[in-house]
């Protein structure tokens, strides 16, 4: 088992060699938290500086392309490179590629050149029914896969959109499912329903909205949100009714007639016994039909004798007697004693003053 710069050239430009398996978490601190994010959610593998000489050696053309293999599960899949800064001996694999090759950190895979025809279709199936939510589902898939080199069959790929992780199975591919590459070239994507998916069944929504709309056809005077409910009464006990006589505000005296109307009361302890031998069942409407609590009757002209009693108070004299006013006259009249005692006129003092010099 060969670690580091050391491989079987076997006569042929063939990229072949063994390392350590390690998740891109455990990248150095001196790669950022937004680069290992990027790297996680991308089909590329970190190798080491000694993968590179050996890859300028042996001539290997771009894109470099590689397949990956467990040597404990011997799972398989394809990868890219992204750069050539790891320690020695080791290799960085985001972490559906470590699930895809269900080999546990530390343990050993091989990695070697490979050359996949350029990808022309690729179907696509999400592994959770949230793919829905994403308003453009193509665009965003067509954005994330350019962190991917090339793709496999049944592989289970991991995307990044708004800070949520989508698994995407490849359902199919071609020209060769078993590897293509999709870096330069024209891509046709599909897409199978999401995983746990269920097709809603559109014959019964339409039936139920034809059955609204017949139930709107059977009387146009009941609208489409109102409906005239009755509750038949509690009980007709006559003996429930007081015998006590009322007294309207302007002193008139009302019989229990008036009072009753024949309209049963119910007390609280006969309520309690009616409810406890009585079922009690939910109001169930149509569908379609909203109950807004019972409707209301404006009463009849002449129904009630309070509007008699009315027009009598009106018409009769609420306030008697004289008024004053708060402003007083300061007119003087001839005749009339003034505030001071002295009749109205003018003085003799005053006379003498406009009378006229003889």
């Amino acid at each position: 088992m060969n670690f580091g710069y050391s491989s079987n050239i076997n006569g042929s430009n063939e990229f072949k060699e063994n390392y350590r398996i390690y998740p891109i978490s455990y990248l150095p601190n001196t790669v950022s938290d937004e680069k290992k994010q990027l790297l996680n959610n991308s089909g590329k593998i970190i190798l080491p500086p000694s993968a590179l000489t050996k890859l300028s050696f042996l001539e290997i053309s771009y894109p470099m392309l590689f397949e990956i293999q467990s040597n404990i599960s011997f799972n398989s899949t394809n990868v890219g490179v992204l750069e050539f800064i790891s320690e020695e001996g080791r290799v960085y694999a985001p972490d559906w590629i470590i699930e895809q090759l269900k080999s546990p950190v530390t343990s050993t895979v091989s990695i070697k050149s490979i050359s996949l025809p350029k990808a022309n279709f690729v179907k696509l199936e999400p592994q959770s029914v949230d793919f829905l939510e994403i308003e453009n589902p193509k665009v965003v898939l067509e954005n994330c896969l350019r962190n991917y080199s090339c793709l496999k069959l049944d592989d289970i790929i991991q995307i990044n959109y708004n800070n949520k992780f989508f698994k995407i199975k490849i359902t199919d591919l071609k020209p060769d499912p078993k590897g293509s590459c999709i870096i330069e070239t024209d891509l046709v994507t599909d897409f199978d329903p999401p995983k746990g998916y269920v097709e809603p069944d559109y014959k019964k929504e339409q039936e139920k909205i034809q059955k609204i709309e017949a139930i709107g056809e059977k009387d146009p005077t009941i609208e489409s949100m109102t409906k005239r409910v009755y509750i038949p009464t509690l009980t007709n006990d006559n003996s429930l009714k007081p015998t006590a006589t009322g007294v309207k505000l302007n002193g008139k005296k009302v019989s229990n007639n008036q009072i009753l109307d024949d309209k049963p009361i119910v007390t609280h302890e006969q309520l309690k016994k009616l409810t406890s031998e009585t079922e009690i069942k939910p109001l169930i409407l149509e569908d379609g039909v909203l109950f807004f609590g019972f409707p209301y009757i404006a009463p009849k002209n002449g129904d009630s004798k309070d509007d008699d009693d009315s027009k009598d108070q009106n018409n009769s004299a609420n306030f008697v007697g004289q008024g004053q006013k708060l402003k007083r006259n300061n007119k003087r009249k001839i005749g009339k004693v003034s505030p001071t005692g002295v009749k109205g006129g003018l003085s003799q003092e005053e006379e003498g003053r406009k009378s006229p010099k003889t």
